[in-house]
């Protein structure tokens, strides 16, 4: 089976040119970064957010923000928890405000300690840039940017941030472009035995401070990483193919079909055998495939009820506060 070249997530933006907005019902995301900024709004369930050396837990009204090239995981506590997702890239604001790229939000938690007025204003945004983005009527991109640019102006008066000087930003982007070879590095022997000295040697850094940048940047072990990789690896080809759990075992770099039994077991309750029959039948009933990719085992919205839905349950929302 080729092997997959993912440095970081691949952001596309397929209505409108920069931007990306979509409902997407969550189970799991492993650390990952990518170039967008992205902002995330919890309307039902609860979260666990890692996030370099944070951990913490994310509750339906809660907005998050991460920034560009932040390596973050989100993990279902409890519900089947539902998000509405902005991701903006760097080049959207490059004529109108090229610092964009430069800036560094300093929490990740928009709404914390603002007044329900507030909250209710940027909620409100949220709204009527989805509902618009959604709707596709004649000139709708032009509403839309203009609601991209209330929505983040909205967020620089309220959410704490600084600019990133040139020293700094060379630090940044050799950061990232480690974090980039890691990723493909890890990706590219997945099936394989892999070991921290190894991955380390292909960065040149030494296996002690490669253990502690590693640990800096994801908030998780070496191993554990790798191990969460692999489970989203068996997820993507039991619900894509016909292949035999043993070979996919195998194909994933377990061991022993114990080891990916006791993955998902951790992840999802259940063994890969039943996950594959209960993806069958949530696939029968909804009449579309849960969707799966390198990062993340999640369901998006594409029907337009289920988003008509969404939107009127986010406008309700917007009145709560």
């Amino acid at each position: 089976m080729q092997k997959e070249k993912n440095e970081f997530e691949i952001i596309r933006h397929p209505r409108i040119e920069h931007l990306n907005v979509f409902f997407v019902n969550l189970i799991k995301r492993t650390t990952h970064l990518h170039g967008d900024l992205e902002l995330c709004y919890i309307m039902r369930g609860k979260l666990r957010i890692r996030i370099k050396t944070r951990d913490f837990t994310a509750c339906p009204g809660s907005l998050l923000l991460f920034n560009f090239s932040e390596p973050h995981s989100l993990n279902r506590i409890e519900g089947s928890p539902v998000l509405l997702t902005i991701q903006i890239s760097k080049s959207f604001f490059k004529e109108s405000f090229p610092d964009f790229e430069n800036i560094l939000f300093l929490t990740n938690e928009v709404l914390n300690g603002l007044t329900p007025e507030a909250r209710s204003e940027i909620v409100a945004e949220l709204y009527d840039l989805t509902e618009n983005y959604f709707g596709s009527r004649f000139g709708f991109e032009l509403k839309v940017l203009s609601k991209v640019y209330s929505l983040v102006y909205a967020v620089f008066q309220t959410t704490p941030y600084k600019l990133i000087d040139k020293e700094d930003l060379l630090k940044e982007k050799e950061r990232q472009i480690r974090l980039a070879v890691i990723s493909e590095y890890i990706r590219n022997h997945l099936g394989e035995k892999i070991t921290l000295q190894e991955t380390a040697a292909s960065v040149g850094l030494s296996s002690n401070y490669f253990s502690h940048f590693f640990r800096d940047n994801f908030n998780i072990t070496f191993q554990e990483y790798i191990s969460d990789l692999r489970f989203e690896k068996a997820v993507k080809l039991i619900s894509r193919t016909n292949l035999k759990i043993l070979d996919i075992s195998l194909e994933c770099g377990f061991s022993d079909t114990k080891y990916m039994n006791q993955a998902f077991r951790r992840n999802c309750g259940q063994l890969p055998k039943e996950y594959r029959r209960n993806l069958k039948e949530k696939s029968d009933e909804r009449g579309t495939e849960e969707r799966v990719n390198g990062h993340t085992t999640q369901y998006i919205y594409r029907k337009s009820d289920e988003i008509s839905g969404l939107i009127k349950r986010l406008k309700d929302l917007a009145k709560l506060f």
